[in-house]
């Protein structure tokens, strides 16, 4: 565009001789829908073009997976899907290794808890940005800050 304003005016007409200024070439750059995703929720909070998710929609609905947005309504056991915006572990004053972990979807995210033993099998898993499909249950406890709980009774990756 600096180009086209140096040797053109506003009315198209050439401004300047040709003095041997280059011509720009345009760079062609391929288009990366899950960096451009990661970037969309990176600033706004939210995904708004789409979902990494979308790439394996297939497997969620074969799996029966439910979204993040539905598992409030759930009783017993679910299975749901979603993408590792946080984890953190602990060390109980027993202990043992526990953690907590942010799971986020097109539309909302949750609150997930993992004891011992299934943290310690699924730690591998546990890293942001991973995408997995979490086997879990609400619990009637509150821990830490009030909101409803759920307890990850199972943990799996999803091959994108």
């Amino acid at each position: 565009m600096s180009y086209s304003e140096m040797m053109f005016g506003e009315d198209g007409q050439q401004v300047l001789l040709d003095l041997g200024v280059p011509k720009p070439e345009i760079e062609k750059r391929d288009d990366d829908l899950k960096t451009n995703l990661a970037a969309e929720y990176e600033a706004l909070g939210i995904m708004v073009s789409g979902s990494r998710l979308s790439f394996i929609e297939d497997k969620l609905k074969a799996a029966k997976a439910c979204s993040l947005s539905e598992i409030s309504g759930k009783t017993g056991s679910f299975l749901t899907a979603g993408i590792i915006k946080s984890a953190r572990s602990i060390t109980t004053k027993t202990g043992k290794k526990m953690a907590f972990m942010e799971l986020y979807d097109d539309l909302s995210e949750a609150s997930f808890i993992l004891f011992d033993e299934v943290f310690n099998q699924n730690f591998p898993l546990l890293k942001t940005d991973n995408i997995i499909l979490v086997r879990a249950h609400k619990e009637t406890r509150r821990y830490g800050n009030g909101e409803e709980s759920y307890v990850v009774e199972e943990v799996s990756s999803v091959g994108e």
